[in-house]
């Protein structure tokens, strides 16, 4: 394949695909490589998190604010106490107006990046068939459209997570929420 060039640990791309990246270490006589493959979607933006209307419920006492981030804000919502679940509900934007549950459809998946200040916090859609329990740091987590539809809420024009298992003072950011488009869905 064509080599593509590589800024700040960063690279864009043409076109849509599966594209491998290998890392190759070489240090005091040893060396090592591996490779991912990363396969490049169309996606959708429906919540970047970046003023304190994109979120519209938290089922437990916090502190929510805006916070910069190293590549744009996100909304920061620290426990006043431990919990064991909650809920966390925003709205879905999409084109102007309102994500609704017949345009989940057109999603192979719904990614959430999520940013958690210690392990073991777990997220699940609302029937808490997919979940995640997240590490200490940035996380990815997908939902397929028909769990995340079990948690669409009208009166919010938009669906929420479960979020259990936070100590006192430990938080989650929420990044953005993407629509990823399914392959064969003609934008």
């Amino acid at each position: 394949g064509n080599v593509i060039e590589v800024n700040d640990g960063k690279f864009s791309v043409a076109s849509l695909g599966a594209y491998t990246i290998t890392y190759k270490v070489i240090t005091a006589g040893y060396e090592g490589e591996a490779s991912v493959t990363v396969n490049c979607k169309k996606g959708n933006l429906l919540n970047n998190f970046d003023k304190i209307s994109d979120m519209t419920y938290v089922g437990i006492s916090t502190a929510n604010e805006v916070v910069n981030t190293l590549s744009g804000k996100a909304i920061k919502i620290t426990a006043n106490a431990a919990f064991s679940w909650t809920r966390v509900s925003f709205p879905a934007i999409e084109n102007g107006g309102y994500l609704t549950v017949e345009n989940l459809r057109k999603y192979e998946k719904i990614r959430f990046v999520i940013y958690c200040s210690a392990d073991g916090v777990y997220t699940c859609s609302a029937n808490n068939e997919e979940g995640y329990t997240l590490k200490k740091g940035w996380n990815i987590v997908e939902f397929s459209p028909e769990n995340i539809k079990s948690a669409f809420e009208e009166s919010v024009n938009g669906f929420y997570l479960c979020v259990n298992n936070v100590a006192q003072g430990d938080y989650i950011m929420m990044y953005s929420a993407e629509g990823i488009y399914a392959d064969d869905y003609q934008v």
